[in-house]
């Protein structure tokens, strides 16, 4: 975020940095519609790269060095911006609970199906609640299909509290294992038996690609969605 301006007239604005390019949401349901996969790596490194901006979010602090104790609290696919060059950004912070936010974070805001089950029972909000959204992301780039696909309105929102989530393995039968274990941990119900801090999952996650022993970065990521014209910027057909 660049600014922060509250008008009169408007409300507060938001000013952001614009990404040229696609956000994760469209691109992965333009490969369903297509009935093809992202490669599971690749979606490891964007993962990782969205674990980094959420750990610098909830690590930031104010000018007098006190943690801001910032939630994002709508985490999703199409939070997560993917510029045509391969950069990731996670962006939208206008729901994100902090330090200075008028409330406890208790309100149900943000997208249901990638609600931590906390966070769908009315109960406070933490860290801990954006890995889980993050796994929810992770989950489905593996599975190549959304959590609770078939569920909506009242039964998705139980089957959310309930935190019963199939592992990807369940739908493909090649998940690469180190994945799914990553993915699994960052969605356990009990907020304590997930990673503590998204650089966590990000470190994971990067050991899991260097073990696999391919090169997976930005420039991978581009060439994957140039190849299958993925990268068109917004507004694009």
């Amino acid at each position: 975020m660049y600014e922060l301006v509250d008008d009169e007239h408007d409300g507060l604005i938001l000013a952001m940095e614009y990404v040229e390019g696609s956000d994760l949401g469209r691109v992965l349901s333009t490969l369903r519609a297509r009935s093809e996969t992202m490669p599971p790596f690749v979606g490891a490194w964007i993962a990782a790269e969205t674990a980094r901006g959420l750990h610098y979010a909830h690590e930031k602090c104010d000018d007098a060095g006190t943690p801001l104790s910032i939630v994002h609290r709508d985490v999703s696919p199409q939070n997560v911006l993917i510029s045509c060059n391969g950069a990731v950004k996670i962006t939208d912070f206008g729901i994100a609970t902090g330090a200075y936010s008028s409330g406890d974070g208790r309100a149900l805001r943000g997208k249901c199906a990638y609600m931590a089950p906390e966070h769908a029972r009315g109960e406070k909000s933490d860290r801990r609640s954006d890995i889980y959204a993050l796994g929810v992301i992770l989950r489905e780039i593996l599975a190549g299909r959304v959590i609770h696909a078939n569920l909506r309105g009242p039964a998705l929102l139980d089957a959310v509290r309930a935190g019963v989530v199939e592992p990807p393995s369940h739908f493909v039968s090649d998940v690469p294992t180190a994945l799914e274990e990553i993915a699994m941990r960052a969605l356990a119900p009990d907020p304590e038996a997930r990673y503590q801090s998204a650089r966590d999952m990000a470190l994971d996650l990067g050991s899991s690609i260097v073990a696999r022993g391919e090169l997976v970065d930005a420039l991978v990521l581009e060439t994957f969605l140039r190849e299958r014209d993925l990268a068109q910027p917004w507004g694009g057909p």
